[in-house]
């Protein structure tokens, strides 16, 4: 089994953007191409957050097209610096716990509104504590924006 893990693209309303004088569409289309040309080709694709730097619907939709194309599963979080509510509104619902082959994929959302830091909160916690398997019979694997 392969897991592509990809965040921070950063993208902004405008395709054009640039961050601290990187191309974020051209960073984006790199990464995302070079995960389309692994071969084997990656079984899922988990995006843990900060896919946007401004929240703005057109980054969430470049980040859907670029990525839906690729026809392989993908999985997503926000982080800090995404709108969760225009995520929602975008990109397809997605379950944040899996299985596959012998692993258990856990996907927790760590993000404090107005903060950079992260913080897993009780209700998170419990997701956890819900969903997954302890019993030795499968890996886990637990991911996140920022711990």
């Amino acid at each position: 089994m392969i897991i592509a893990q990809v965040s921070d693209f950063h993208l902004r309303a405008d395709p054009k953007a640039q961050l601290r004088g990187i191309d974020l569409a051209a960073g984006f289309h790199a990464v995302i191409d070079l995960i389309g040309a692994t071969e084997p080709v990656p079984d899922r694709i988990l995006l843990t957050g900060d896919l946007s730097d401004d929240g703005s619907k057109g980054s969430y939709e470049r980040v859907l097209g670029r990525v839906a194309r690729l026809g392989i599963p993908f999985h997503w979080i926000p982080g800090n610096h995404d709108c969760l509510e225009v995520m929602r509104e975008v990109l397809p619902a997605c379950e944040r716990y899996f299985k596959a082959d012998n692993w258990q994929f856990v996907l927790l959302d760590s993000t404090v509104a107005g903060e950079g830091a992260g913080f897993i909160p009780p209700h998170e916690l419990a997701f956890l504590h819900d969903v997954i398997v302890d019993d030795g019979s499968l890996h886990t694997a637990i991911a996140l924006h920022h711990h």
